[in-house]
């Protein structure tokens, strides 16, 4: 039984080493996705060369430096930068999450944006404002401007009831004046009528003083003659 178990437990033992040995010796294991980190808040984190402060410092990071991280090796993390340097950092200087100085930058933009989206949202409801009291102005206007077209036409309505009523009373009249006129035509016949026949008459009164005065002179005449005839 103690064979078998030997037997059983050696191959265990030399497959564990194996494991070991080969996590030794194959090196940092690389990150399965790049993630973006933030330098945690310190004055100015280096970035060197290669895992161990011995190595030469390739730049300086600030608080909130946003970093892609390539690959971890321990304390130390291989990371690039926008600008496609890559160094190696202390994996204790690397955060998922954005510093407070970052948040608070953000913040501050954000409120920024807001406060001009409130100035440009405070100067369209003044516009507005105008706009309404523009309308308002121009609403009376228009009212009054109606009631004014308004009397206009009851006035224009009215005159021109009246100017009906004239012109039926000029049409009245203009008959009452061509009856006139027919009558005056007519007494005027009449009158020349009248007057043909006074002269007429005024003629023939003449003639007849004349023709009496003919006849008298002429009987006065002739008994002169016959005075003067036995006379001798």
């Amino acid at each position: 039984m103690k064979n078998i178990h030997r037997f059983h437990s050696a191959p265990v033992k030399g497959f564990c080493l194996c494991l070991i040995l080969l996590l030794m010796f194959t090196g940092p294991l690389p990150v399965a996705s790049a993630t973006t980190f933030f330098i945690v808040p310190k004055a100015e984190v280096p970035l060197r060369g290669g895992k161990g402060r011995e190595y030469k410092i390739i730049a300086v990071l600030r608080e909130g430096t946003p970093v892609t991280l390539l690959e971890k090796d321990g304390p130390w993390s291989r990371v690039s930068l926008k600008n496609g340097k890559e160094g190696w950092i202390l994996s204790r200087y690397l955060s998922p999450e954005k510093p407070p100085k970052i948040l608070l930058q953000t913040a501050r933009e954000q409120l920024k944006g807001l406060e001009k989206q409130l100035s440009e949202a405070q100067k369209r409801l003044e516009k507005t404002r105008i706009a309404l009291e523009t309308c308002e102005q121009d609403k009376e206007q228009c009212l009054s401007a109606k009631d004014d077209i308004t009397n206009k036409y009851d006035l224009l309505l009215q005159d021109s009831k009246n100017i009906v009523t004239l012109k039926s009373n000029y049409e009245k009249q203009i008959l009452d004046i061509q009856k006139l006129k027919k009558e005056i035509a007519i007494l005027k016949n009449e009158n020349s009528d009248l007057k043909n026949e006074q002269n007429i008459r005024w003629f023939m009164a003449g003639s007849g003083v004349l023709l009496l005065g003919w006849i008298i002179g002429y009987s006065l005449g002739k008994r002169g003659r016959r005075r003067t005839s036995s006379l001798l």
